[in-house]
């Protein structure tokens, strides 16, 4: 495929970052190959090659919130792939072709004419640097990295022992690292600076058609190696609140893995549980103000947000004043959230009468009453619910 730019990764990992599968497969497709083949050139083994490719992507994918750019992925990914490889090494008890495994990762090596000019200059810096050696050291380094001999055979050609090898070795070594100010000497070994100095890009090798195929399958196993490793992804959160203002709906939108289960949690460790709308789209009833914790659970995988819930109605309404008007007792009572409801307003009389007030007139904040003299309880709620009530004295 064509070779992908640093936007289209930007964008297939800020839709992976979604739940986007298709995006992750595509971002994976366009980067999979060089990190297969940075690999197998350290394993020299295609199944142990493509166990770390997979651990470098199930990384890689457990790291997407820290990643923000599509070179930050390139980089990532070959970090992530070189470590991998490594810790394959480890496991399988294999040295390095002799030598101390790199201390961190190397340098890209891609073809590109970049790539190409920066290569150019790390061999011209490296061959000026060997050339200021003293003349045993640079004999040591030619004959045990560049040709390639072992140690006891560098030893005889030079007339001297294993040991004096090793400390003309470590002496050439500063003295590069010194003239080279750090460059490929900071993070490698002499003799693995001198090969990634001197490497020619690879032609490219024709993929036989059993081999694509194969790779087919290894891409949908990855994938969904990948996909199990990671929580469902919680695009939205937000509160709805109704009109009464007596309950909010919380609407949840997921992408990505199919969630198990997705519950709304108060702050008092409450929980109720989501109900499954379809396309992705989850709703529950909150009936407090207040925040609240959204978990999403596949398997062991959580994910987690919060919502506010900040506009429900939960103040009763309040008494303005009262005044009597003839054999009329008016009362004007306000509510600022859903309103009052003037049906419910009655007068409670000690003895036990209770008292209806007349028909409310539309668009008034006076409920009026013909009680007689005495003490009541007026009661009285709003639309969304909250009761109030309190002592209420009619004058003759």
């Amino acid at each position: 495929m064509k070779k992908a730019t640093h936007g289209q990764l930007a964008q297939w990992l800020e839709a992976a970052r979604q739940g986007d599968e298709a995006a992750f497969r595509a971002l994976y497709d366009a980067t999979a190959p060089l990190q297969k083949s940075r690999a197998l050139g350290i394993l020299k083994d295609p199944e142990l090659a493509g166990e770390a490719v997979q651990e470098s992507y199930l990384a890689f994918f457990r790291s997407m919130g820290n990643i923000h750019s599509g070179k930050a992925v390139v980089a990532y990914l070959n970090k992530t792939t070189y470590y991998a490889c490594l810790a394959v090494l480890r496991r399988e008890k294999r040295p390095t072709e002799g030598e101390q495994a790199l201390l961190t990762l190397a340098e890209p090596e891609e073809n590109g004419p970049e790539a190409q000019a920066d290569r150019s200059d790390r061999q011209r810096r490296l061959r000026a640097a060997l050339d200021s050696l003293p003349d045993r050291q640079r004999q040591a380094v030619q004959l045990r990295y560049y040709q390639g001999k072992k140690l006891a055979e560098t030893a005889r050609e030079m007339g001297c022992s294993q040991s004096t090898v090793q400390r003309l070795l470590r002496e050439a070594q500063g003295a590069l690292r010194t003239a080279l100010r750090g460059g490929l000497l900071t993070v490698l070994p002499l003799g693995v600076a001198v090969r990634v100095a001197n490497r020619a890009p690879q032609p490219a090798r024709r993929v036989p058609r059993w081999a694509a195929a194969a790779a087919v399958l290894v891409v949908g196993a990855l994938t969904a190696a990948v996909w199990q490793a990671l929580p469902p992804a919680i695009q939205s959160a937000e509160a709805q609140v109704s009109d009464p203002a007596n309950a909010a709906t919380i609407a949840v939108r997921l992408g990505g893995r199919t969630a198990d289960r997705v519950r709304l949690i108060d702050a008092q460790g409450g929980a109720v549980d989501f109900a499954p709308q379809g396309d992705g789209l989850y709703l529950a009833t909150a009936r407090q103000n207040g925040t609240y914790r959204v978990e999403a659970a596949a398997g062991s995988r959580l994910a987690t947000t919060s919502v506010a819930v900040d506009a429900l109605d939960t103040e009763a309404p309040a008494l303005l004043w009262v005044e009597r008007e003839g054999s009329d007792t008016l009362i004007a009572l306000q509510d600022s959230g859903s309103g009052v409801d003037w049906a419910s307003a009655v007068a409670c009389a000690p003895t036990g009468e209770v008292y209806a007030p007349q028909p409310h007139a539309e668009g008034e904040g006076v409920v009026r009453f013909s009680l007689p003299p005495g003490r009541y309880t007026l009661k009285v709620r709003d639309l969304a619910g909250n009761w109030a009530q309190g002592p209420l004295q009619v004058l003759g």
